[in-house]
């Protein structure tokens, strides 16, 4: 079996190494992914969560698949609805047709086929939050599944309330995340 390693950036100079098999659809790349990366998955959702490592940067060569899937992941934890998480995940496919994106893809995955992969379907990310909630009974439950306890849910969860700051003039601001 053919094999790409791919990086995952998160947070300045921290990388992940997941290994996806070549030549799978997108869907199938969600489950690959989801099923077979979960040490690693629970290490960068840690490292999202912990809000000295904010503000966070994700990517990878597309941002649809892992980084989509990462953001993905730590959206629905926050509960936002599918709709919106498959919405955001299909931004990614305006970046992935562009003719300079697709250059990048073709000289960096030669052998993957360019009009299904850079594509991010709506109905993709749709079907991949379907198989987390078939599969695993829900995102609390798979988060938990990959170790990332109920404790590290509670902490993304805070690190991504709004903050607040105090300025000199001891006005009080709320700033998003």
């Amino acid at each position: 079996m053919q094999v790409d390693y791919v990086l995952l950036r998160v947070c300045a100079y921290r990388s992940l190494l997941l290994t996806i098999p070549c030549g799978s659809h997108a869907i199938l790349l969600s489950q690959i992914i989801l099923d077979n990366n979960q040490e690693k998955i629970c290490r960068c959702l840690l490292a999202i969560a912990d809000r000295k490592n904010h503000p966070i940067l994700l990517n990878c060569s597309h941002g649809k698949d892992r980084t989509g899937l990462i953001a993905a992941l730590v959206l629905r934890a926050l509960g936002c609805s599918d709709e919106e998480i498959a919405t955001d995940y299909h931004i990614s496919e305006a970046h992935g047709t562009t003719p300079a994106a697709r250059a990048i893809f073709r000289k960096h995955s030669p052998l993957l086929t360019l009009e299904k992969w850079t594509k991010a379907p709506f109905s993709v990310m749709m079907q991949t939050l379907k198989y987390i909630d078939d599969k695993y009974q829900g995102i609390h439950s798979y988060l938990t599944h990959i170790g990332f306890d109920a404790s590290c849910q509670a902490q993304l969860r805070e690190a991504f309330k709004p903050q607040r700051i105090s300025t000199t003039s001891r006005q009080v601001v709320w700033a998003d995340v």
